[in-house]
């Protein structure tokens, strides 16, 4: 039997041997997903320098065309200019080459905006970083010294929590920290990595849009080639919308956000905030992302002003939300309209799916892409309902009941009447047990509910007068002069904040340079031991009662002593404490900077190196270290040998 040929089995044969190949490649994707999404994104990673490169040349082509098409042949046709094919394509290199450095003239001046900027917030935050240590530990130890009495139930459960605490550190906190290190170092690469295939990418896009129009003609040459006349007009057009909606979408969004950083700069000028560039570049460029842009950049920039002012943090938090309800509600539908199409839950939707999908990539072409899907989608149903011959305004589906089986007429939604009670059926509800039972609960619930209102209003008047107390209260701290002295200097021009915290610490007013409770209570528990130094190791019960200080404050202030290498302890039963050195190796100065931190008057000269921006035109410094001068060297000349020997020159035997 001789085989015939014939076009009938072509197609048979690959339609089949299609349906087949689609089969196993569901099937591969099914039960081997982990390697097809390991293999598309090496896939990608490969291909990531094409897809920068295409991606520019699309953000950069309306620049080009305005160049071109606007500027230039227009005043080539003015004076009658003819050119050939090579002065064409001058033209098109000139204008690609002017684009792409106008594109890196606008990223590095972004980059020289941020940076500095950055840098400084930076270095202040680490320059005052220990004096926020240092103000928050005196609030704790205003905290012990006047008055937490910790019974032994507390202390057993703080020693608990505190090796819970510990043990937790090193079996989960420490052996993550290598992790931790492996993460900060592959980010570090993944960013020489992008830069790299960025920096490539922009080599790619020159050679794309110069020869754009060829790109475009050869992809519909393809198109028409493979599909049918019909669907390949379908698509090209599919494309133009496409092309349209991003179009639309990124270039509005990328002015909208420009026009956001800008106000943003103009308002913290006006405003007296900090940082006013660096703020308003993260508020521009976080701007791009939909929806969530905005309270992305501005919740790390609150924290920033934060930092150096509580009070310009809750303003600027306040004028951030003001500008995005300007920028939401009238700036950003002026500029883009209804590009998308997309409802503010769709707009949330494609966000979440893009942005879990692709990261920020994804937030910022999710919409763009959601909204053609959608507008696909749609189209695809009003073409089933023209074809059906149905209205397809979305408002006469509102109130539609359903449709007619024959006709397939609209049919309304009819409003069911209020069934009326009749007189009949009240009574008859009267009747019932249930109301029996109710009848008489009704004036016992009425009866608590009146007593109820008379205590809450009793409550309330005690409210009232409590709020009277503290806004006198609030006015008497505010007329004292010396009301912010222990007050943090972040909070200094908040009169509230500070006269709290004033209040909380249970400090007298005073001089701000003064030596604390724990620096007195070390110095007398040397003195003690170095009276008794013969005798061995000493108790803390011991020294606590000859010194009236509390056993349990010697004891936070033994360690400090142990670990500076003054004391020595010793366990057992004939445990105790006593010294490491001779009395005259131990000074004053040490023992006061163990147990204080830094003597210094000022914050700038807290560190050996004075990294204050104002320390070269600073008149009074020199004051400042004089004074730190002097206080170090008469206390390094004490010891406490010195003070030994002053005591014993005070004793006379009569």
């Amino acid at each position: 039997m001789k085989f015939r040929w014939d076009n009938r089995y072509l197609h048979w044969g690959v339609t089949a041997f299609l349906v087949i190949a689609a089969s196993m490649l569901f099937y591969y994707g099914i039960f081997h997903m982990k390697t097809l999404i390991v293999g598309i994104k090496t896939f990608l990673g490969i291909m990531a320098p094409i897809i920068y490169g295409v991606i520019l040349a699309y953000i950069l082509s309306p620049l080009i065309n305005l160049f071109e098409q606007k500027l230039i042949y227009p005043q080539l046709e003015k004076h009658n200019i003819k050119l050939q094919k090579k002065g064409k394509r001058a033209i098109r290199w000139g204008c690609v080459l002017f684009s792409m450095f106008l594109f890196w003239i606008i990223i590095y001046a972004l980059l020289m905006m941020v940076l500095p900027q950055l840098i400084r917030s930076i270095m202040s935050i680490i320059y005052s970083f220990p004096y926020y240590i240092k103000v928050i530990e005196k609030w704790l130890n205003s905290f012990v010294e006047h008055g937490w009495k910790l019974n032994p139930e507390m202390l057993d459960m703080i020693n608990q929590y505190s090796a819970k605490a510990q043990e937790y550190l090193t079996t989960d906190i420490l052996p993550q920290m290598q992790d931790m290190l492996k993460n900060v170092s592959a980010g570090i690469f993944d960013i020489l990595i992008f830069m790299k295939n960025f920096l490539i990418g922009a080599i790619v896009a020159l050679y794309v849009l110069a020869d754009k129009e060829k790109f475009v003609a050869k992809s519909k040459m393809m198109v028409y080639a493979i599909l049918p006349h019909k669907w390949a007009n379908m698509l090209i057009r599919v494309m133009r919308f496409t092309d349209k909606t991003f179009g639309g979408f990124i270039y509005g969004k990328l002015l909208d956000s420009a026009i956001i950083g800008i106000l943003c700069y103009f308002g913290m000028l006006l405003l007296d905030l900090p940082y006013p560039i660096l703020i308003s570049v993260i508020i521009g460029v976080t701007n791009v992302i939909p929806f969530f842009g905005p309270y992305i950049g501005a919740i790390p920039c609150i924290l920033l002003i934060l930092v150096v002012d509580p009070i310009k943090g809750l303003y600027f938090a306040i004028f951030i939300l003001l500008l995005q309800q300007f920028d939401g509600n009238i700036l950003g539908p002026k500029i883009l309209g209804e590009s998308t199409g997309l409802s503010s839950f769709m707009v949330i939707v494609a966000i979440m799916i893009g942005g879990g999908l692709f990261g920020v990539p994804g937030m910022i072409a999710g919409v763009p892409v959601f909204a053609v899907l959608y507008a696909l989608i749609w189209r695809l149903i009003n073409h089933s309902l023209n074809d059906k011959k149905m209205p397809a305004e979305e408002e006469t589906y509102i109130n539609i009941d359903c449709l007619d089986e024959q006709t397939g007429e609209v049919l309304p939604l009819c409003k069911e009447e209020k069934h009326k009670v009749s007189p009949e059926e009240l009574e008859a509800r009267k009747n019932n047990f249930f109301m029996k039972i109710w009848n008489p609960l009704s004036g016992l619930v009425i009866t608590i509910w009146k007593y109820l209102l008379r205590i809450l209003n009793i409550i309330w008047g005690y409210i009232k007068k409590a709020g009277i107390f503290l806004k006198n209260r609030y006015v008497e701290l505010k007329n004292k002069r010396e009301k912010k002295i222990f007050c943090p200097a972040i909070w200094q021009n908040n009169d509230l904040i500070c006269s709290l915290y004033s209040r909380y610490n249970k400090k007298k007013r005073g001089i701000k340079m003064k030596i604390s409770t724990k620096g007195r209570y070390a110095l007398r528990l040397l003195i003690d031991l170095a009276q008794h130094n013969d005798s061995g190791f000493i108790t803390l019960k011991d020294i606590a009662a000859r010194q009236n200080i509390s056993k349990k404050y010697l004891e936070q202030i033994v360690p400090i002593l142990t670990k500076s290498g003054m004391v020595q302890s010793n366990r057992g039963f004939q445990g105790g404490y006593k010294l490491a050195k001779n009395p005259d190796q131990i000074l004053v100065y040490d023992v006061l900077v163990a147990t204080e931190g830094n003597l210094s008057c000022v914050a700038c000269l807290d560190s050996e190196v004075n990294v204050c921006p104002r320390k070269e035109d600073c008149t009074t410094l020199y004051i400042y270290e004089g004074l730190n001068q002097v206080i170090e060297t008469y206390l390094k000349g004490i010891s406490l040998q010195d003070i030994l020997n002053r005591e014993q020159s005070f004793d006379y035997v009569i």
